[in-house]
């Protein structure tokens, strides 16, 4: 009999590696995403039984979360545990259907795991049989034949009398005005399709709830800004290039950290739980990426980097909106203090040249 498979949705740096052990203790295969980003990919390749999602994630609520699943078509019928704190007060979803199935508390133990997920499964088997059970055809209601009931003859006196009547003219009627056609709604972009990173509304909402709980919770965090450009490149002149150093930034940076494609040439990067400090090595490591991977465009030495940091607690950031200004600084800082390379270390592809006669010195 196959596994069951569980798409474990958990910060690795907290609880996610005792719950994964617990769970494939229990005969269970496990997906573990550690955040709601990875979650949703990884969700569309696992083809999970259930889902086991915690309400804190690094990127997201779990409630959120939650609700994405329930929207798309994929996962929209898979069970869903929402794994909540000691004292958590369910939060009311807009539409019922897109909460989770069922709620356990943390901490929890394997016995916990077991009856909750087996629960549901063999709950979801139960459904899924009724769904396709074939339905009895419900039984044709006869009524009993009657005898014909005899009309009797009319006399003379009460047979009907037919009268023509002049047909009256049509009043032309006011017919109402067609409805005007209803205006679809437009959603803002989750991803931007030239990057594929995430677009600049959807990282702005992710900014904002992360910032509201640092500020409650008196958590740090920090911003970095990457400005690509340097004033030397645009980006629908060399978008080839653009992408590669795309890449660069996502194999550095943390599967909890979020890349986005702010404006012009730049990216911005959401680092969650790290001081400022931190984020300066994190930012030292994407340029070292970048500085060591042998492009193949002849231009490639001509592209500038330049990065800013800001984060949290900081006295003089009190709004996300400072918080990117100050890292957007920081980085027209680094862009204004950058050293020109010299002439004489920059490649330039030697051009080869035909050797005049009589010049040609070797040996036959």
């Amino acid at each position: 009999m196959p596994k069951k498979k569980i798409l474990l949705v958990q910060d690795i740096q907290t609880q996610g590696n005792n719950t994964r052990m617990a769970l494939e203790g229990l005969n269970y295969e496990v997906f573990v995403a550690g955040s709601g980003l990875t979650a949703l990919v990884t969700a569309r390749k696992a083809a999970a039984d259930l889902i086991l999602l915690d309400v804190a994630l690094p990127d997201m609520e779990g409630g959120d979360l939650c609700s994405r699943f329930r929207q798309r078509d994929d996962t929209r019928s898979i069970p869903i545990v929402l794994l909540v704190g000691h004292g958590y007060t369910p939060i009311p979803f807009t539409r019922p259907e897109e909460g989770p199935d069922d709620y356990l508390q943390k901490p929890c133990t394997s016995r916990d795991l077991q009856v909750k997920i087996d629960g549901l499964l063999r709950r979801g088997m139960f459904e899924r049989a009724a769904l396709l059970a074939p339905k009895p055809e419900p039984a044709a209601l006869s009524k009993p034949e009657s005898a014909p009931v005899p009309i009797p003859a009319l006399k003379p006196s009460q047979r009907p009398v037919l009268r023509l009547v002049p047909k009256a003219e049509a009043k032309p009627s006011i017919q109402p005005p067609p409805p005007e056609p209803a205006q679809a709604e437009t959603t803002p972009e989750v991803i931007d399709p030239a990057t594929g990173l995430f677009s600049r509304p959807q990282f702005e909402a992710m900014l904002s709830k992360e910032f509201k709980k640092c500020l409650r919770f008196k958590q740090q965090m920090s911003c970095i800004m990457i400005d690509l450009d340097g004033r030397k490149m645009g980006r629908t002149a060399d978008a080839a290039l653009i992408k590669a150093i795309i890449g660069l930034v996502q194999n550095t940076i943390r599967e909890v950290d979020t890349a986005a494609w702010w404006t012009g040439e730049s990216l911005i990067v959401l680092l969650p739980q790290t001081l400022r400090g931190d984020a300066v090595q994190a930012a030292a490591r994407v340029l070292e990426a970048v500085a060591v991977y042998p492009f193949t465009w002849p231009d490639a030495t001509r592209v500038t980097m330049s990065i800013g940091v800001a984060g949290l607690p900081d006295k003089n950031i009190d709004s996300e909106q400072k918080l990117i200004e100050a890292a957007a600084e920081m980085c027209k800082r680094a862009l204004d203090m950058m050293v020109p390379v010299p002439e004489s270390l920059r490649y330039e592809p030697r051009k080869w040249k035909p050797p005049a006669s009589g010049t040609v010195k070797g040996k036959e």
